[in-house]
């Protein structure tokens, strides 16, 4: 187990280190969008009672600035536009 770990672990580290400060980040910024995890753990505490709805509510609300946000964040931090950066989209579905 402490094998796959390591070899993970280099993987990662190896293809990580040619990416630059900027690429990195914006990787963490589309990466930290959860939106539906925050939504799913919201309902659950809301349907047991350990959550009120209004301490759901902002939370909820948080994350869905960060689905608005951190993507538009990530694409002035890499310098691309939405059109560049969505582009194989419509090539690939034939839109």
């Amino acid at each position: 187990m402490s094998n796959i770990k390591y070899l993970v672990s280099s993987y990662l580290s190896n293809r990580l280190s040619r990416v630059n400060l900027r690429q990195r980040i914006a990787l963490g910024l589309y990466s930290a969008t959860t939106l539906s995890l925050v939504v799913a753990l919201a309902e659950i505490g809301t349907a047991s009672g350990l959550m009120k709805s209004s301490e759901a509510a902002p939370l909820v609300g948080g994350a869905m600035l960060t689905m608005l946000l951190f993507p538009l964040i990530a694409l002035r931090l890499t310098g691309q536009t939405a059109s560049r950066a969505t582009a194989h989209l419509s090539e690939r579905d034939g839109l």
